[in-house]
């Protein structure tokens, strides 16, 4: 049984390494992925609805000036709650070291939403696009 349940995870484990560096390799070479081409739509129906306004405001929790010093505090409360020092340092460490590697990470793909918008592709490659305060209903839509 216990050999069954390695030979499932190996093959798992394969067909998402497999399936990533594939994704990876349309991304880099400009072509829009099949995922990506499939959601446009849907992602354009529901740019003025509340559940999009929901979940942008949870991507916003991802940005960096959230995330830094929401991963410092929480470093801390580790530290407090289980009396070592290391648990706070590998936590925050690891958090805030994935962030840093995923900024400098250049695959820089266009998200669906992105097609007709004035937004430099720059920008979004790098994650540099903000709603303006007030946050806004509609971000980056025409």
């Amino acid at each position: 049984m216990r050999k069954k349940s390695s030979y499932l995870y190996i093959f798992l484990l394969s067909f998402v390494l497999f399936t990533s560096v594939l994704w990876g390799i349309k991304i880099m070479q400009g072509t829009i992925p099949l995922v990506d081409q499939w959601t446009r739509d849907f992602v354009r129906a529901m740019a003025d609805s509340n559940i999009y306004f929901l979940f942008r405001l949870i991507t916003e929790l991802g940005s960096g000036t959230f995330l830094t010093p929401f991963t410092i505090v929480m470093g801390f409360v580790l530290w407090y709650i289980f009396r070592d020092w290391l648990v706070g340092v590998i936590f925050a460490g690891g958090t805030i070291l994935s962030y840093g590697i995923n900024v400098f990470i250049l695959l820089g793909r266009e998200d669906p939403h992105f097609k007709h918008s004035k937004v430099s592709k720059t920008s979004v490659k790098w994650g540099m696009t903000r709603p303006s305060p007030p946050l806004q209903r509609r971000f980056l839509l025409e």
